[in-house]
């Protein structure tokens, strides 16, 4: 159940209170605070990104600190230049908005990733759209798909969206991506697994490792799409936790943790999995975090505001000028029941989605949040909004 926010404040100061006078210390109290969810005081919007690059429409706008400098890594973007999969930008901390980024003599900005010579091939197989996929208007009514030639895969193309980004130090940042194949079909995607990227510091495109000839990847197409990444020590040690959603009927899913050590992320093999009360070597034991939840956990991170980790997502199927909140005292949870947070005031539409938290934007009771808003056909933009907490 989702509780909303002005319901809860009298009640949730009553209980803080309560907690206070019987326990008489303030950890106690600190940990109920994470359990029991968010109030949020206010929402407002923020500056417009501003660029020298040409872009039609980007979505996602994942982001990570390294230094004094911002990386910011979009997904789909539409150019002079053509459909690319993932573009990237950097700022400086004091101006986050203003980016600066690489591009072409068409002012496009550069792909992200790089395809490998077997990626590539596809994509160039299936550039050129055989006639019948293009004549939709004479396709039967209701059919999902035009009939094409045998063994021809209509608009199918391979796509590497990105996840989160953990920085290894200023220079370096290690950067989770979705390899997919995206169908004919809308909301046609086929998961191929989960891969890293390298990101360095000043350049917007990575370094994708490779094993024999082919890019490195750490989850497998029969495996969850860990996407979602946050950090936290453990055992003196830094830890990536990484989280995946499963399992979805309709909106609901339930939603997997894995960790690894920071210095060991490449190795799939150093990978553990939360089944409830241990971390597991067997992905096959692991046991939902959360289970049928609308949308998922979505973006993760730490406030110290709160003493808490956050959760942040929106989704078309659940509404995405609706923000689900959530809270937890560490990245396996528990988590708290989701605060809904509305961005309607914002002129944000029911058809957002792709909300993502930036921890190195705000200070701790203001946190800076960004959504994708499509506009019409390919167009449509990320904004910036930020939530200040009470």
């Amino acid at each position: 159940m989702r509780k909303r926010i002005s319901s809860r404040i009298a009640r949730g100061a009553v209980l803080s209170l309560a907690l206070v006078l019987v326990a008489g210390g303030c950890s106690l109290r600190q940990r109920y605070e994470a359990w029991r969810g968010l109030r949020v005081a206010r929402v407002e919007a923020l500056p417009e990104f501003d660029t020298a690059a040409w872009e039609f429409g980007r979505d996602a706008g994942n982001s990570v600190r390294m230094g004094s400098e911002i990386l910011w890594i979009f997904g789909d973007t539409f150019t002079w230049s053509g459909l690319r999969c993932a573009t990237a930008a950097w700022s400086s901390a004091d101006n986050p908005t203003r980016l600066r980024e690489a591009f072409d003599e068409w002012y496009s900005p550069l792909q992200f990733y790089e395809f490998s010579i077997d990626e590539e091939a596809f994509n160039i197989a299936h550039a050129e759209v055989p006639p019948c996929c293009a004549q939709r208007d004479e396709c039967p009514t209701g059919e999902t798909y035009c009939h094409c030639p045998a063994q021809t895969d209509c608009w199918t193309r391979i796509a590497i969206w990105p996840g989160d980004t953990i920085n290894i130090n200023d220079v370096i940042g290690l950067n989770y991506y979705e390899k997919v194949q995206v169908g004919a079909a809308p909301l046609d995607y086929r998961h191929l697994g989960t891969g890293i990227a390298i990101a360095r510091r000043g350049s917007t495109q990575s370094l994708r490792p490779s094993n024999r000839g082919l890019p490195l990847l750490i989850f497998h197409d029969d495996e969850p799409n860990f996407l979602r990444a946050t950090t936290a020590h453990h055992d003196g040690k830094t830890h990536i936790y990484l989280y995946a959603s499963t399992n979805r009927v309709g909106c609901q899913v339930d939603v997997l943790v894995a960790r690894v050590p920071l210095d060991r992320a490449l190795r799939r093999d150093e990978y553990r999995f939360w089944n409830g009360a241990d971390w597991v070597r067997d992905l096959g034991a692991a046991r939902p975090i959360l289970a049928g939840i609308g949308g998922g956990l979505g973006s993760v991170a730490w406030n110290e505001y709160l003493g808490a980790y956050v959760s942040a997502v929106n989704d078309i199927c659940v509404g995405g000028n609706i923000v689900l909140m959530r809270t937890a005292p560490r990245p396996e949870g528990p988590w708290s029941e989701a605060t809904e947070v509305d961005l309607s005031s914002l002129g944000v539409r029911p058809d957002a989605y792709a909300a993502q938290l930036h921890p190195a934007l705000g200070n701790g009771r203001d946190m800076v949040i960004s959504y994708y808003q499509p506009l019409r056909d390919i167009e449509g933009s990320v904004h910036l909004a930020r939530i200040t907490f009470e």
